[in-house]
């Protein structure tokens, strides 16, 4: 299933939409696709926005 990326830019008060991405099975591929994605558009919150990278990329603090 493709997963369509979207960006609310702040700055330039745009909505932006990327195109259907179908991942790749290679998480470093597909991370730096939506890193690409989303480099040039300014969060509301700046001072929250952290690097983009996959969820479970993070130690879970549920041992579950």
């Amino acid at each position: 299933m493709p997963i369509v990326p979207v960006a609310f830019d702040y700055r330039l008060k745009e909505v932006g939409l990327g195109e259907p991405m179908m991942l790749s099975g290679d998480r470093e591929v597909d991370v730096e696709r939506f890193r690409q994605f989303y480099q040039d558009v300014t969060p509301k919150c700046p001072e929250k926005f952290g690097p983009v990278k996959f969820r479970d990329a993070e130690p879970s603090a549920d041992p579950q």
